[in-house]
């Protein structure tokens, strides 16, 4: 699949944003089609389990280690470990490279802003602290935060269409210096956030979309997780959009489901679909969804930087 990754970015990501399907265009971000939601249901704290794994338009995948109580340690693809709670508008609790160590402490509850619902809103403060391992420089800064829940949106985006809230909060130093706005667009039915933008004086506006989110299948076994990425392929290849392909033998009080969605056919030939896949048991139901694009050894891949 090499080259495939850049040719969705190019081609797939631009025509899924461009309106150029029927609906309201509402100012979101830029290339991304939007339309105005009410009624969303008020949304609770997202939950976490070890093996959940998203992947970004960056190319990174990025996976769920270890849950201890509100708090999740995430690994990334680049060897990057980082701590987090449940809340994503609160700044990570640690982030750890091969050069620097970046710790926050925060003077707020887990739950400010949730459940998610228009018109809530917060303020905080936090400082940060980062130490450069190699010459061992520590630098620190505090930091205010004002944050709210501002509107709920249907987005259409290449992993597919999903209901958000938006969120956004305002960062600026103790003299009230205005120094970043950040928006995330939260997707209750994933429990992820779809697509964040970030605002800062003086540079360009960065955007981060989710291409993946796979829920954890570490309640199955070994073997059943193996027939899981056999009939994913299966499905992406032969099963008709709409149609849930189920995987059998997944236990009781557990399913396992996977959806094709929409089918796109690049200009070099390729072809891309999105999907939604469903991950039962006896906690719940927990839903994932993504894109992937089929390659020249006819492998059905989350499209990415080395894809």
């Amino acid at each position: 699949m090499k080259g495939i990754g850049a040719t969705v970015r190019r081609v797939v990501l631009p025509l899924l944003a461009s309106g150029l399907l029927a609906g309201c265009i509402m100012p979101v971000a830029e290339g991304v089609k939007s339309e105005a939601l009410s009624g969303l249901a008020p949304a609770p704290l997202p939950r976490h389990r070890v093996g959940d794994r998203r992947r970004l338009d960056n190319g990174r995948w990025e996976e769920v280690i270890a849950v201890d109580g509100d708090t999740v340690t995430w690994r990334t693809s680049g060897g990057t470990r980082y701590r987090t709670g449940r809340n994503f508008i609160l700044p990570e609790l640690e982030r750890e490279g091969r050069r620097y160590r970046v710790t926050n402490l925060s003077d707020v509850a887990e739950d400010l802003l949730w459940p998610l619902q228009q018109g809530n809103s917060g303020r905080f403060a936090s400082r940060r602290s980062s130490l450069d391992k190699r010459s061992g420089q520590r630098k620190s800064s505090s930091r205010d935060f004002h944050c709210e829940v501002d509107g709920s949106w249907r987005l259409d985006l290449a992993a597919g269409t999903f209901s958000t809230y938006r969120v956004v909060c305002e960062r600026s130093n103790r003299m009230g210096q205005f120094r970043q706005r950040r928006y995330w667009y939260y997707a209750p039915e994933l429990e992820q956030v779809v697509l964040q933008v970030t605002e800062s004086p003086g540079r360009p506006i960065r955007r981060r979309e989710l291409l993946a989110f796979h829920p954890s299948l570490e309640h199955l076994g070994e073997a059943q997780r193996r027939a899981f990425d056999e009939r994913f392929q299966w499905a992406m290849e032969h099963q008709p959009a709409g149609s849930t392909l189920w995987l059998p033998q997944a236990g009781r009080h557990r399913q396992v489901g996977i959806t094709p969605l929409r089918t796109m056919k690049l200009k070099d030939g390729h072809y891309c679909r999105s999907y939604r896949i469903l991950v039962g048991d006896a906690g719940g139901d927990r839903v994932g969804a993504g894109i992937v694009c089929r390659g020249g050894q006819g492998r059905w891949r989350v499209p990415g930087r080395n894809s």
